[in-house]
């Protein structure tokens, strides 16, 4: 388990140095200071890595619970025999719809206290998308490891998904000026995701999406990065802000 823990921080490090690299080549807003802001980043990026490896387990022996019950059903035996590419394309769309919604809800009032924290930081970088609360791994981690023991999708293929998933992660709070053109369409780019974590209201309600803009633009929630100004601040309004750091990177 140790191996394992140990391991994914290296694939994400290795990989988010990337994203660090087209940072400093091409930003998409100047950042001042942000060198001495990097070990309280990094320190931050532990202990949610900690979070997501015990969110996990967690999720993991909620669905060992229900097993039993869904067996009875025959549900999982009948889509054993659906062919692996079905599988693959129907989870990875059925996981970004499920994500959408378990983002949308943690903008509830019901559910903000979860996700407040993620909102908490004051500007965007490959590390940003870790600040996540614990109970926000939670719900966030459910979708995917639902589909994946449902489908009964092999391991090797659980791995080339998850490693898409923290692409997609740190793509999207990364801050790099970069334009897909068209598949801005249809694609979560960062501009489009960075608009998300605006201190204002109307836009922090607004593409809630983790790969795909479809699901924002056909439930309502999507809005063009083109349309809002540059310039706009980033973090929550002073009533959020003062909570406590450590309440709110537990979820409470």
């Amino acid at each position: 388990m140790l191996a394992v823990f140990v391991g994914e921080i290296v694939v994400i490090c290795l990989m988010g140095s990337l994203f660090g690299l087209a940072e400093l080549v091409r930003p998409a807003v100047a950042r001042a200071g942000w060198t001495r802001r990097l070990p309280q980043t990094f320190a931050i990026f532990l202990v949610v890595m900690i979070f997501g490896f015990t969110a996990h387990h967690l999720i993991q022996s909620g669905l060992t619970f229900g097993a039993t019950l869904l067996h009875l059903s025959g549900i999982p035996i009948a889509l054993m025999a659906v062919p692996l590419v079905v599988k693959l394309v129907v989870m990875r769309f059925g996981t970004d719809l499920g994500m959408y919604w378990v983002h949308r809800s943690m903008h509830t009032r019901a559910l903000w206290r979860f996700h407040r924290w993620h909102h908490s930081t004051l500007e965007l970088n490959w590390l940003s998308g870790w600040r996540s609360s614990f109970f926000h791994l939670v719900l966030n981690g459910v979708p995917s490891t639902l589909m994946a023991w449902a489908f009964h999708v092999p391991r090797p293929w659980i791995i080339v998904l998850g490693l898409s998933y923290v692409f997609e992660q740190l793509f999207n709070h990364t801050n790099v000026d970069v334009n897909l053109g068209p598949l801005e369409w249809l694609l979560v780019t960062p501009r489009t995701h960075r608009l998300h974590h605006s201190v204002e209201p109307a836009h922090r309600d607004s593409n809630f999406g983790f790969f795909l803009t479809i699901w924002d633009r056909m439930f309502g929630t999507y809005q063009s990065p083109r349309e809002v100004a540059a310039g706009y601040a980033l973090g929550l309004d002073p009533k959020d802000d003062a909570r406590h750091p450590i309440r709110m990177a537990i979820g409470l």
